[in-house]
């Protein structure tokens, strides 16, 4: 929601729902802890391409159906909404076709093969909510809006002989929904509304993000476990650091491969803090540890923790690749055992230069925001904001 605003784009953002607290049903435990706005699909992305057209950005809709670059530029095949093909010629792309797009020159490196499976209920009620529960075969998720109608995804495996053919389809979602418990409540006085679609949902990672001329962006570049809800937002945010980069390498080229070197990164480490976490989720649920579902996604990726205790390692400073004033550059760093990449700004504030000034005191010495604001030539309130976190984060004594 800040990236929206952030941008401007005042459609995209009040089309989306309302923010609701999701209520998890998982080992037998309910809780509500984490709270999400309910989006309406269809509408946001309309809203977003108004958005993009009103900012004077041409906007053509259709199918891209050929992608191919030659003499250093990219022919680009379109057939538009009338079926008219359309040609477009363009010196730089941004693959953002999903989990599903063309995987040119790299690979990608996959988690457990699942779908999604998913359809429209009409509610005898219009309360907003989201909810999510486990069972024996996976789990599923419930979202309304408040509008009377409801979405139900189920999340289940799909490797060879778990799915149904297409024609199955409805009665295997509905034998799912049967399984279900919490879905009794959720879909009491329900009607089913519309086919029962399936959708792509596999965890995956793309090996060459950034290529000559293309960069890969959301679900193209690294699409998580649906369990972390996490897709639209890493679309967003990959979607600025993208900018970024794409800026770089077009009017910096010297600075190309500190630019790949940061997009790449960035992307890998998003990814395995996703699938590590979903993993962590899973293992949570004991209850059917010998289901072909559950045992598949209990030990992906890894073993590795989610997450380092900060004081696992001392902090250090180091140069990596950062975002500045919409470029990649190289900057010292705050790197600790949970932010490896490390931490550039706290509130505006470099901090690498705050934490060696800090190192060099006198344990004794107190140093006041108004002595700091000097050092760094910031806004007090800033160095301040900077000075609580290093002493929170336990950097410093």
């Amino acid at each position: 929601m800040q990236g929206l605003a952030r941008l401007g784009f005042q459609r995209a953002y009040g089309v989306v729902g309302p923010c609701v607290k999701r209520v998890v049903s998982w080992n037998g435990e309910t809780s509500s802890i984490n709270h999400e706005y309910v989006v309406e699909r269809n509408a946001f992305d309309k809203a977003l391409r108004e958005d993009i057209a009103a900012l004077g950005i041409p906007v053509i809709a259709g199918r891209v159906k050929n992608l191919e670059r030659e003499d250093g530029e990219w022919q680009v095949q379109v057939r538009g909404e009338n079926g008219k093909t359309i040609f477009i010629n363009a010196s730089y792309v941004v693959e953002a076709r999903g989990r599903r797009s063309p995987v040119g020159e790299g690979k990608r490196l996959r988690g457990p093969a699942t779908t999604a499976l998913s359809q429209l209920w009409r509610l005898d009620h219009r309360e907003a909510a989201t909810a999510a529960a486990s069972y024996e075969n996976g789990w599923a998720w419930y979202a309304s809006a408040g509008d009377g109608v409801a979405a139900v995804q189920i999340e289940v495996s799909a490797n060879d002989g778990d799915m149904p053919a297409k024609n199955q389809l409805e009665d295997f979602y509905s034998e799912q929904i049967k399984n279900i418990k919490e879905a009794e409540n959720w879909l009491k006085g329900a009607t089913p509304v519309g086919p029962v679609r399936a959708r792509y949902a596999t965890p995956c990672f793309h090996t060459s993000l950034v290529e000559d001329g293309l960069i890969r962006v959301g679900d193209a570049a690294l699409a998580g476990d649906p369990l972390s809800g996490q897709g639209v937002f890493e679309g967003i945010a990959g979607a600025f650091a993208a900018g970024a980069v794409v800026n770089t390498i077009l009017r910096k080229p010297s600075r190309t491969d500190l630019a790949k070197e940061f997009y790449n990164e960035r992307a890998e480490s998003t990814f395995l803090r996703h699938v590590r976490t979903g993993r962590d989720f899973y293992r949570r649920e004991e209850r059917w540890a010998d289901s072909p579902f559950w045992q598949a996604r209990v030990n992906f990726p890894d073993n590795e923790p989610a997450h380092l205790s900060p004081l696992a390692a001392a902090a250090g400073v180091e140069q990596r690749p950062v975002v500045e004033d919409g470029f990649i550059v190289s900057r010292d760093v705050v790197v600790t055992p949970d932010h490896p990449r490390g931490i550039f700004q706290v509130a505006g504030v470099p901090v690498a230069p705050l934490l060696r000034h800090l190192n060099e005191e006198s344990e004794n010495t107190e140093i006041t925001p108004e002595e700091l604001s000097g050092f760094m030539q910031k806004p007090s309130g800033d160095v301040a904001i900077a000075l609580d976190w290093l002493r929170y984060r336990e950097l410093v004594n």
